[in-house]
């Protein structure tokens, strides 16, 4: 598919320097809401301004946004909310993460291809936009620049070399200044003396903040609203897996796996006795990774083996759709075999937050492996699996946004000490203020093996200090007003801790 970065000749420089404006001022904003501090509300904030700073772009380009568009501008939106709403850490994570995917792939649907028309491979060429909007940087910081001199010396060349060169080199001599001051102390007190001023080490790093936020706006908006839009034809690639070949692999994968899966049912599913010396319990927490590994393994395997191997017509062959439904099913029971071993860990252990992801994981990737043997045996369109694909992506994010992990795990690990007494009350101190609300109570167990593990972690993660607002996370302050009658107990632990 050919790509050009070409402008549209008939580009309105007003929109050129609206472009670069919005690039710069998002860039100073970023550096006010994020310099020292960590993720809070200044998340939801700067998602907020640059959706709105890309809005009002396309109204100076004329190239409005799709529903679909829109609808993956409000999830972006959404998913940085939250950031703000929940505490976790690692859902923090996931939450910019998606958030921030989000709105790449809006600039890349809006400049290509529809979302609903994406094939598994697109997510591939998706993965090298940053490639893109490095290419289209140059190109629109050339095109605003040479906007700006314009309007200031007119269209004189020789005026324009003096302008561009002025700026280059007191950029340069900055840059360069700022080194040698800091290597050596004789040139920084006579810089100092000769220019009046003191160099900075914050300033200079705040405005190499600036600049690198505005370089990748640039580069995000002028691919978005300046390159010409692109063919959205896909050539089909030449498929080269055959089917005699196809049955060779996936008779001998399905026959290991038979094997495997015949032995879950002899000693996992059904408890028999186990040769040896071996336990129950060291069998069943054994291996839970390399399965889920596997399982992730086989969904490649067999996504791979179905973008490459021949078709009759439209159709796959019919060994191909048998062997691999039969690959999926024990697949299936290989992941609800990890399920179990996982889930014997955590009666033994309590619920922790890789426990949970992980359950969450193995749900979506047995969800996705269905939905993959249908798409296989009914024929569906690649577009339409992938949508689906990125739509069940979206769900998990959203689904464990609505659970609230830390909340469910602290849950799950008091319900779990009040029926057996066993409780790891230093982990779930560790937890985000998302688990105060149900933890808290610990502060007041009587039993001080219980209760100073716990307040120990909580006191190590500075509820109590006021941090700014641009760091806030909304449980945050909830767990100030929590704790605030144990501000004594806290205190006493962090002591004792030292």
């Amino acid at each position: 598919m050919h790509e050009s970065f070409s402008v549209y000749m008939g580009e309105d420089k007003k929109s050129l320097i609206a472009l670069g404006s919005i690039s710069l001022l998002l860039g100073i904003t970023f550096n006010y809401l994020f310099f020292e501090e960590l993720p809070g509300a200044n998340i939801p904030i700067f998602i907020l301004l640059a959706i709105l700073g890309a809005l009002a772009l396309s109204r100076f380009y004329g190239k409005h946004l799709s529903t679909t568009d829109l609808v993956l501008v409000a999830l972006s939106a959404f998913f940085a909310s939250m950031v703000f709403i929940r505490g976790s850490e690692l859902l923090t994570f996931f939450n910019v993460a998606g958030s921030v995917l989000l709105l790449f792939l809006a600039t890349y649907t809006y400049t290509r291809k529809k979302l609903e028309a994406l094939i598994p491979t697109d997510f591939l060429e998706f993965c090298l936009l940053p490639i893109k909007y490095l290419l289209s940087f140059f190109n629109t910081l050339g095109a605003f620049l040479n906007t700006l001199f314009e309007g200031v010396v007119g269209n004189s060349p020789k005026a324009k070399e003096v302008v561009r060169g002025s700026i280059i080199a007191v950029v340069l001599l900055v840059v360069f200044g700022f080194l040698f001051a800091s290597a050596d102390l004789v040139f920084k007190d006579l810089a100092t003396r000769i220019f009046s001023f003191s160099f900075d080490e914050e300033s200079v790093i705040r405005l190499i903040i600036i600049a690198i936020i505005t370089t990748v706006f640039l580069g995000v908006f002028g691919y978005a609203f300046r390159s010409k839009a692109e063919s959205q034809e896909v050539s089909e690639r030449n498929r080269w897996l055959g089917g005699i070949e196809t049955m060779v692999v996936f008779g001998a994968v399905n026959l290991l796996f038979l094997g495997f899966v015949a032995l879950q049912f002899a000693y996992l599913f059904n408890g028999n006795a186990l040769p040896g010396e071996l336990t129950f319990a060291e069998y069943a927490r054994r291996g839970f990774y390399e399965l889920v590994f596997v399982a992730m393994l086989s969904y490649f395997l067999i996504g791979f083996a179905e973008s490459q191997i021949k078709k009759r017509g439209t159709a796959h062959l019919r060994s191909f759709k048998i062997l691999s439904a039969i690959l999926i099913a024990q697949v299936v029971i290989i992941l609800v075999s990890a399920f179990m071993r996982l889930s014997l860990y955590e009666d033994a252990y309590g619920f922790s937050t890789i426990r949970l992801y992980s359950y969450a994981f193995m749900i979506w990737l047995g969800v996705i492996l269905v939905f993959l043997s249908g798409y296989i045996l009914a024929n569906v369109r690649r577009e339409h699996f992938t949508l689906v694909t990125f739509a069940s992506v979206v769900v998990l994010l959203l689904s464990m946004n609505l659970l609230n992990p830390d909340a469910f795990i602290a849950r799950e690990n008091m319900a779990r000490y009040a029926e057996t007494g066993k409780i790891d009350s230093a982990y779930l101190g560790t937890l985000s203020a998302d688990a105060l609300p149900v933890t808290v109570s610990l502060l007041e167990n009587p039993d001080l093996s219980v209760r100073l593990p716990f307040a120990e972690k909580v006191s190590r993660k500075g509820y109590l200090d006021y941090k700014g607002w641009k760091g806030t996370h909304l449980p945050d302050l909830r767990a100030r007003e929590l704790l605030e009658p144990h501000v004594g107990l806290l205190e006493e632990a962090y002591a004792l801790s030292r």
